[in-house]
């Protein structure tokens, strides 16, 4: 099945219908398969508990429970809007939730460890013109957590940026030597946490993309969370962008707020990033980027040599003719002591979430 279709080259009847087919192709259509129970999709199984976001969002996620698994799940709702004639537009965002549903196809964290990094997904089906698709519950994303870090604490805690960290590389390199895959959209509202389980896991695999060459082409990402090199590029992303934004979101875990930017209740200002970045030639180093932390200017003091080095790495400029500085691998960011000495069996989630 060829998910990398060129709505340039298709005429739109072709679009629509490829499209339907590569969704009714998928194997395990209208299956769920949660921790115990294994069975068909029926959408009078659910029973709504609540809405995680907004319920006027164009493709809402709502917490649900399996009457037959006995499980709490989250339910995200996509309005197909299939017709026979799509413009590109139509057929992207169609194309991009085929995309998600394939990657998370792919991976078991049932039968997998390495997967345990990434969101459960329990299957999907087809209901009244929507697709509903079914992934573990988790009960919010890392820019709520960062908020309420802000509100309990002086500083955010060492070993809970390593973890962070930790699992952001681990699952990003499982996706790409398992599946060959980058993830193109780090940023904390795709990080999500669970108390119930006290884990932060990487989810949201609408814009994944399978590598040609170890590269992806199409710009999608959020794009405040992009590197330099990609502002208004269309050269190839590759996982060096990955390493970029996961740097970005650290930094952000540092300062307390999104680090480019000397207020979030501005929206000026984030329209303004993308000119920012555009002007960065010799990438971001903590030192500069923490003077606006809301946690004060005294936050270097209260952050070790090896967090700053591994976030100023990521945050290195990016040459496509040279390959660097910053690492195109995740070889190279877990040679680094920050990575290295995190020591996952005394680390407890738990207190940070109280």
């Amino acid at each position: 099945m060829n998910l990398d279709i060129d709505f340039s080259s298709v005429s739109n009847s072709d679009i629509g219908q490829n499209l339907l087919n590569n969704l009714l192709n998928l194997p395990y259509l209208n299956v769920l398969q949660f921790p115990l129970w294994k069975g068909k999709y029926d959408i009078k199984d659910f029973e709504f508990n609540s809405y995680i976001t907004n319920s006027k969002a164009l493709n809402p996620v709502t917490k649900e429970f399996h009457k037959k698994a006995n499980i709490y799940f989250a339910r995200k709702r996509v309005k197909i809007q299939w017709r026979k004639f799509m413009d590109s537009e139509e057929a992207k965002i169609f194309n991009r939730l085929i995309c998600e549903i394939d990657t998370h196809l792919k991976y078991s964290p049932h039968v997998d460890e390495e997967a345990n990094r990434l969101i459960r997904f329990y299957g999907f089906g087809i209901h009244e013109l929507e697709v509903n698709f079914c992934t573990e519950y988790m009960d919010g994303n890392l820019r709520l957590f960062r908020n309420h870090i802000r509100e309990k604490r002086k500083f955010f805690p060492f070993e809970l940026l390593q973890y962070i960290a930790v699992v952001l590389v681990e699952g990003l390199d499982y996706l790409k030597t398992k599946f060959n895959i980058i993830h193109r959209d780090i940023k904390p509202d795709n990080i999500l946490y669970s108390k119930t389980e006290n884990k932060i896991k990487l989810a949201d695999f609408g814009i994944s993309r399978t590598l040609a060459n170890s590269k992806a082409t199409t710009v999608i990402a959020t794009m405040i969370y992009l590197p330099p090199e990609r502002i208004g590029n269309k050269n190839p992303y590759g996982i060096e962008s990955d390493i970029w934004s996961l740097g970005l979101v650290l930094a952000e875990m540092i300062c307390g707020k999104f680090p480019l930017i000397e207020s979030e209740e501005d929206n000026e200002s984030f329209k303004a990033v993308t000119f920012k970045l555009a002007e960065i030639k010799d990438g971001l180093k903590i030192e500069n980027l923490v003077k606006n932390s809301v946690f004060g200017k005294s936050v270097l003091e209260n952050t070790e040599d090896s967090e700053i080095e591994f976030i100023n790495i990521c945050l290195q400029s990016y040459n496509s003719e040279t390959k660097g500085p910053r690492p195109n691998n995740y070889r190279e960011l877990k040679k680094l002591d920050f990575y290295k000495d995190f020591e996952e069996n005394l680390f407890d989630l738990q207190p940070f979430l109280q």
